[in-house]
């Protein structure tokens, strides 16, 4: 063609793994491999096929961040079985069916739910979103007046309407209510992350400067520039009572550069106190570790060093006689003007890219060419470094590989900065938010811009913040497991090669893989974001393997993009559900997930391989029994699931008390949803321990009842059977109690939520009991037990009768335990240190000792492991010690005071003790009584309880009874008597007493005995 010339930029480049994907340039497939194995992901580099990171090469600026969550929490399943039951649920199911529902354990509300599509009234998507929360779900108290749109757009096959809550104008950091709605306009999936009860001061107490100061709290380097948003906004945060609202102002920081790798944190700052609440590293970092013993000799580059192979380099800047003209995606550009040889400058720079060498250069390389009329094949080989020719390639790769599914996002539609050759460290790479860093050879590793996949990991990054944000997440992806797993999978998409940074630093090293020892929630996560992020970026791509295409995998996963999952860090464990979740919604094909969706058997199994499955909201109720000696144990329990078509085994493990080694049994479906088995009968005397399993059908844990009972360190109680005993005796605070004494040592420092036999008060958190309002005692209705609360206590906020500051100490009377055969103490508690939203959860102890002298008290449990609700211990008093006739317990609460954590330790901590009795082997006696106690330590009675009016009180005979009073709510004394001597019993006449609850004290030589009697007129 006459005055027409075709320029094509060609450039040596190593081949690496590629996997034929239909969204990426034809040219990178010229020697494609199918590798039946997952991209390893970047950020753990370990030298030797089994060394772990010993030493860390590089500093980390993710060790500065500061979580406002304390710790990794797990949901309860039985906290969530209490809110699915709760009205506003019900009557929802009652209207729409049954929906998968996933509550946010903090605020009570729906977090995720989805299920059968309805319609909802309204003439456009954002008012059907608006009338679903007020008219659908009017029964849960959402705080709909201070909603605001974030975004409303389709893509796919769904409408997506997200709002976010103000208080009081200001933005509420973490809410979120989102409702998915079929292009139809029916209701398919809704979730509500509010918060319906702030209460907080609007009006900062300090200024700007001050909190841009204190965002540097802690971090021991140079800052080069930092800005305050002047919107104020309010932050959700666990406090040591329960969930706490704090005004914050939002800080940016960049700090000077450690090992070459620029510091830039998002931070909040309590704008009353000055307090850093949260702080959160916006660069990604390779975060390379060697092993302090490794042996690393020569460089092993990963795909480069893979036969090298020409292409062409996309979108490069050419400019001729003044005017830029671009390569297309396979390199060539078209340059109309030239009909005689012509000088042209070839930049290494694109549309989409701008490479330059080192941490401070500001132009990329270039060259000038000679044009000629017709074709010309020109080489960048000569006048650019290999590492900036892999840069700038694979720049361009992963972000057309990113337009094929999003052609409509622009937002890297411009020339990013990539840095090569950085030396101001080795072993690493890094995304600041405004470019990706690759540094040159050294420290026993190659330059990091050789390694493809390191590239497309780094670059992903940014995807994940800006997809997100495009897709109406305004600070975008934020979750530090979510972003490392899910720059993982931009890499691995493309490459399709297990091993990341394959020979990172040597041969047989890498920087992560996914094709062997898979990570599984909950046991593999550490709270590390690299390693966190291994769990769902495997269960992506097992899907991937599972399914046999990495197509599909790819497709789907993009798919969840416009959901926006995301959450704090240490809420991995809810975040990854809502990911399964998200992807069944995606793959369903008639907006009813309760019938299955086509790939839902695949779906469900990749990320059940990695302990991730929709089964943790099934409810499992058991109801434990006694056993006769010698007979088969018969085991029942009943089940509710969501998804009964995922359900595998439900299963027992068993063993004796005192033995280590659990026996699993599988229980039959004995009819609809009641499972049951017969275990082995055993001898008299047995105490039997167990607890439940439940498993989909690929074999993936996703329940435990009791939950936690099954965690290798300080388990949860399980259940008990007692084989061939009988009950002997009760001590149940209502009918039967003797000389229990609180403080029996006088070193009790609690400040409040001392022990005191009384009425349990309802202290709850959004559907989250720490403290109930009936005691354990079945078909009771006075309702008396051992409970931290204080004496005369009314108010229901969960702060007014927690254990603070301290310990809380109540020992029981002196028992006659001699007089049975190998006897058993067993008792209910009910302990709570971990309510959501409150701070340090699971950081204080419950505690119980053993006596048989009253001086000598021998350690029987401590657990820091919570259960808010009636859980029976049991205690073969041989076990500890000789069962004589003073034998007697001792139980202790504490709120710990814990230097350096936040409040110093301090949590919301109950604690209850009901039902004590004692069991022989034998045959049951009736009535049951209180439990012997030795002569001399005798207990009081009174009767009738309640009274109508006058009342008598049996006194404890030969220890004689010196002085009575009657104590009311208030610890005044209203009624006083000396009582003859030998007397055994005392009438106390009708003296006008008004209704309510009275303690009765009766001292009886160095004792003081008490009962509790309700006046009812």
């Amino acid at each position: 063609m006459t005055g027409m010339n075709l320029f094509i930029v060609q450039a040596v480049a190593k081949s690496s793994f590629f996997l034929p994907n239909p969204h990426l340039h034809p040219l990178l497939f010229m020697k494609s491999t199918l590798l039946p194995r997952i991209l390893a992901g970047l950020c753990l580099v370990i030298a030797g096929n089994s060394l772990r990171a010993q030493t860390m090469q590089q500093g980390e600026w993710a060790g500065f961040n500061v979580r406002h969550w304390n710790t990794t929490r797990e949901l309860s399943p039985e906290l969530q079985t209490a809110l699915r039951n709760q009205e506003p649920w019900q009557n929802f199911e009652s209207a729409h069916g049954a929906w998968y529902v996933e509550f946010d354990e903090i605020s009570g509300l729906p977090h995720r739910a989805s299920g059968p599509a309805f319609a909802v009234a309204g003439s456009s998507s954002e008012e059907k979103a608006m009338n679903l929360l007020s008219r659908e779900l009017d029964g849960y108290r959402m705080p709909l007046e201070d909603l605001t749109l974030r975004s409303s757009h389709a893509q796919g096959k769904f409408h997506y309407v997200d709002f976010d809550q103000t208080y009081r104008g200001l933005t509420v950091i973490g809410s979120r209510a989102t409702v998915r709605l079929t292009l139809d306009g029916r209701v398919v999936l809704f979730g509500t992350d509010l918060y319906p009860e702030i209460s907080v001061i609007t009006v900062p107490a300090i200024g700007p400067e001050t909190a841009a100061a204190a965002s540097a709290t802690g971090i021991p380097y140079a800052v080069t520039s930092s800005s305050v948003d002047p919107k104020l906004a309010i932050l959700p945060l666990p406090g040591p009572d329960g969930l706490e609202y704090r005004l914050v102002y939002r800080v940016e920081s960049h700090f000077e550069p450690v090992n070459g790798i620029p510091g830039y944190f998002k931070s909040l700052v309590d704008a009353r106190s000055g307090e850093l609440l949260s702080r959160s590293s916006r660069v990604h970092d390779c975060s390379h570790f060697l092993a302090a013993d490794a042996s690393v000799e020569g460089t092993v580059f990963d795909n480069p060093l893979i036969a090298g192979e020409v292409r062409g380099l996309p979108y490069l800047r050419v400019q001729v006689s003044g005017v830029d003209y671009y390569t297309d995606a396979n390199g060539s550009v078209n340059i109309p003007t030239i009909t005689t040889p012509t000088m042209a400058t070839v930049y290494m720079d694109g549309l989409y890219a701008e490479v330059q060498e080192g941490a401070a250069e500001t132009t990329p390389s270039e060259f000038t060419t000679m044009l000629n009329p017709g074709l010309n094949t020109i080489s960048f080989d000569p006048e650019a470094s290999s590492r900036e020719i892999s840069a700038y390639y694979h720049t361009n790769i992963v972000h057309d590989f990113m337009k094929g599914f999003f052609p409509a996002f622009t937002t890297l539609d411009f020339p990013f900065l990539v840095r090569v050759d950085r030396t101001d460290g080795s072993c690493n790479a890094f995304y600041d938010g405004s470019s990706i860093n690759f540094y040159a050879p050294g420290g026993g590793c190659p330059a990091t811009a050789l390694f493809s996949d390191v590239v497309y990991h780094e670059y992903g990054h940014g995807l994940n913040y800006d997809v997100y944000s495009f897709f109406g997440d305004g600070s975008g992806m934020g979750n530090g497991a979510m972003q490392e797993g899910y720059a993982d999978i931009w890499g691995l998409s493309i490459t399709g090669n297990p091993i990341l940074g394959d020979g990172f630093a040597g041969a047989g090293t890498d920087v992560r893989r996914y094709d062997i020892d898979p990570k599984v929630y909950p046991e593999d996560l550490v709270g590390e974001v690299h390693a966190d992020g291994e769990i769902i970026a495997g269960a992506w791509w097992d899907f991937g393997v599972i399914r046999g295409s990495l197509e599909e995998m790819t497709d789907l996963w993009i798919a969840t993009f416009p959901a926006t999952i995301d959450g704090a860090d240490g809420n991995e464990g809810a975040i990854y559900s809502e990911v399964l979740l998200e992807a069944l919604v995606q793959d369903d094909d008639d907006a009813d997930l309760s019938n299955g969706t086509p790939r839902d058997v695949d779906i469900i199994a990749a990320f059940g391989q990695h302990g991730i499955t929709l089964l943790a909201s099934a409810e499992l109720n058991h109801t434990p029994s006694s056993a006769l000696a010698d007979e088969p144990i018969l085991i029942e329990a009943n089940l509710d699931v969501d998804f009964p078509a995922y359900l595998g085994d439900v299963s027992v493990l068993w063993r004796p008390q005192g033995t280590s080694t659990w026996t699993k049994e599988n229980l039959g479906e004995v009819s609809d949803g009641e499972f049951s088995v017969e275990l082995p009968a055993q001898p008299a005397g047995t105490i039997l321990e167990y607890y439940f399993e439940v498993s989909d059908i690929y074999g993936a844990k996703a329940l435990a009842e009791p939950s936690k009972a099954d965690q290798p360190a300080d388990p949860n109680l399980p259940f008990f059977v007692l084989v061939g005993y009988a009950l002997k005796g009760t001590e149940d605070f209502d009918n039967f109690s003797g000389a229990w004494l609180d403080d029996p040592f006088g070193t009790d420092d609690a400040a409040t939520g001392r022990w005191e036999i009384n009425i349990p008060q309802v202290s709850s958190t959004s559907g989250f009991v720490n403290q109930p309002g009936v005691d354990r005692t079945p078909d009771n209705t006075l309702n008396f037990c051992q409970v931290t609360g204080y004496q005369g206590y009314t108010s229901s906020s969960p702060a007014n009768f927690d254990i603070d500051g301290g310990e809380t100490s109540i020992r029981s009377p002196e028992f006659n335990a001699g007089i049975y055969d190998d006897p058993v103490f067993s008792f209910y508690r009910w302990f709570s240190n971990d309510p959501p939203g409150g701070a340090n959860p699971g950081n204080d102890p419950f505690e119980v000792f053993i006596s048989n002298n009253g001086t000598t008290w021998i350690p029987v449990s401590t657990t820091k492991t919570s259960d808010a609700s009636w859980r029976q211990d049991v205690i073969r008093i041989s076990d500890y010690v000789s069962a004589n006739t003073t034998v007697s317990l001792l139980f202790i609460a504490s709120d710990r005071f814990i230097a350096g954590l936040p409040f110093d330790g301090g949590s919301l901590v109950e604690a209850l003790v009901d039902d004590l009795q004692i069991y022989g082997i034998g045959e049951e006696e009736e009535p049951v009584s209180g439990i012997d106690q030795p002569t001399g330590y005798g207990a009081i009675s009174v009767f009738p309880n309640p009274a109508s009016a006058g009342f008598q009180i049996g006194l404890p005979g030969q220890l004689g009874a010196d002085y009575v009073e009657l104590i009311n709510t208030a610890g005044q004394r209203v009624w006083t008597s000396r009582p003859s001597s030998g007397a055994s019993v005392l009438q106390v006449p009708d003296p006008g007493f008004a209704e309510g609850l009275y303690t009765v004290r009766v001292r009886a030589g160095d004792r003081w005995l008490s009962r509790r009697v309700v006046i009812q007129h």
